[in-house]
């Protein structure tokens, strides 16, 4: 995922989205022996907006304070294993 989408998805409203659209968080499965980096990639995949999901019937909208970003989080996590 290139670091332009994530802003993107970054911006996006959620009292503008549609919540039906939403990916349920619920519904991501990753599996335990696949490693760091793969299962960071699939949970991209899967969730289409790491920013903007739901659970249940709740929009939710992630946000993170200071100057890191998800894809600087990520990338750290991903060096870590």
């Amino acid at each position: 995922m290139k670091s332009f989408d994530l802003e993107k998805f970054r911006a996006a409203d959620v009292a503008l989205c549609d919540k039906d659209k939403l990916v349920d968080l619920r519904e991501i499965e990753i599996a335990d022996g696949d490693n760091k980096e793969r299962n960071a990639l699939n949970f991209l995949k899967r969730i289409q907006n790491p920013y903007l999901f739901k659970v249940g019937e709740i929009a939710v909208k992630v946000d993170f304070c200071g100057e890191k970003r998800l894809s600087d989080m990520m990338a750290e996590a991903l060096a870590a294993g």
